[in-house]
């Protein structure tokens, strides 16, 4: 679903993701153009750490 570039995720469409979305706290910031999805599903209600889809360790 995504690609890592320099630190960054990207969607194959070229936008970029929220990384600090992807993480079990989330992200609250509305004050910056990286896409709020999930980077293993594309949800928008989730980051990767909360994705049901995600393998379990």
């Amino acid at each position: 679903m995504t690609e890592r570039i320099n630190k960054a995720l990207w969607t194959k469409t070229g936008k970029q993701i929220c990384t600090a979305w992807q993480r079990e706290e989330g992200c609250s910031s509305s004050k910056h153009d990286n896409k709020h999805i999930c980077s293993g599903c594309g949800a928008v209600t989730h980051g990767a750490q909360r994705c049901p889809r995600a393998q379990k360790v």
